[in-house]
């Protein structure tokens, strides 16, 4: 794929999420799946963990209740809208063991 093209993939999918953020957590589907994943494999206490694709951060909101103080959790997601919904999440609930990044993984 062509560089340009590749860009306007990446914008593209980027302002398709952007767009959905607002209502990214009235979804049943997304929640239920975000979980699992965690009820699947749940960290324990001072691990360490990486959510790709983390949205509005429900995965990681709940991996960093599992993980508590002496763990970290960062979620990655290449939305901007989405981040802003998992940010406000952070600051209403003050975890200070998980960090969200602008990034395409």
């Amino acid at each position: 794929m062509h560089i340009d093209n590749l860009q306007a993939y990446h914008k593209y999918i980027a302002d398709t999420y952007d767009e959905r953020s607002g209502d990214h957590d009235n979804s049943e589907w997304h929640r239920k799946t975000s979980l699992k994943l965690v009820e699947e494999l749940p960290p324990r206490a001072g691990d360490s963990v990486l959510d790709i694709g983390t949205g509005t951060g429900t995965t990681a909101l709940r991996a960093a209740s599992l993980v508590g103080t002496d763990g970290k959790v960062i979620g990655v997601d290449l939305s901007t809208g989405m981040l802003v919904q998992a940010n406000e999440k952070v600051s209403v609930l003050g975890l200070s063991n998980l960090e969200f990044i602008l990034s395409d993984a």
